[in-house]
């Protein structure tokens, strides 16, 4: 279970952190992300993948969050999962930026 726990507690966390990606990049492509931007952002984006980091990996903190150590396998397999959600919103913007610059043009 404990496992279980880290799968769902890691997806979770990573899910949280492309909300935010997508949030903060709304009005363009996450291609387009430039790393000296914002220091409080990357901060927050960076800080809390850290923070889970140790959560999984260092025992003493997994063992009061009740979860384990995941593979590399399995944390790409959770990354995977989440940027899912990423990859859907810059279809999603891609679809809006298309119809807008075709109703400009008519």
């Amino acid at each position: 279970i404990a496992t279980a726990r880290a799968y769902a507690f890691t997806t979770i966390i990573l899910v949280q952190q492309m909300i935010l990606l997508d949030v903060w990049m709304r009005d363009r492509s996450v291609v387009h992300f430039n790393l000296q931007t914002n220091l409080t952002f990357l901060l927050a984006f960076f800080g809390a993948f850290i923070l889970q980091l140790c959560i999984l990996y260092i025992p003493a903190v997994a063992k009061l969050f009740g979860v384990s150590a995941v593979t590399p396998g399995q944390l790409g397999v959770i990354v995977l999962l989440s940027l899912t959600l990423l990859f859907v919103s810059e279809i999603r913007k891609a679809w809006f930026l298309r119809m807008d610059s075709a109703s400009s043009t008519t």
